[in-house]
């Protein structure tokens, strides 16, 4: 994966679920190669530690 970009985005649980904050998270994106072909991807990290979440 080659990353061509990083930023901060902020996670929301489906509407079904509970959440009590909006959470923190990086979004590291790019593009990832394989069988010849290149493809876009999105990986994401939680922002904060997760006995904080």
């Amino acid at each position: 994966m080659t990353i061509t970009n990083i930023s901060l985005a902020y996670w929301i649980e489906p509407l079904a679920s509970s959440q009590e904050y909006v959470y923190p998270v990086y979004v590291f994106s790019g593009t990832a190669e394989g069988k010849g072909e290149s493809y876009p991807v999105s990986r994401y990290l939680w922002a904060i530690p997760s006995a904080k979440r």
